[in-house]
């Protein structure tokens, strides 16, 4: 079940402004029902994932960013792989 939400939030054409998307989510049951006052569907918080590769030579990096006021932006973590 986690697995098939994962897919469908990653999938390009995800329509997460609906607040019942998870019902699209591959494996999600029929029967569980999110009232939808406990789903938000913005976030301060990010997940920015980039892969560089020159040739033979690569590198990942994940960062976790918080939106702040404005357009002030803040690093909570990163992480080269």
């Amino acid at each position: 079940m986690v697995d098939g939400m994962l897919d469908y939030l990653e999938a390009e054409n995800a329509d997460l402004g609906n607040p019942e998307w998870y019902k699209w989510a591959p494996g999600f049951p029929s029967d569980i029902i999110i009232p939808a006052a406990i789903i938000t569907t913005s976030s301060s918080y990010f997940e920015i994932f980039t892969e560089v590769g020159v040739e033979k030579m690569r590198k990942k990096v994940r960062c976790m960013v918080a939106r702040g006021p404005g357009s002030q932006t803040e690093i909570m973590s990163w992480k080269v792989e």
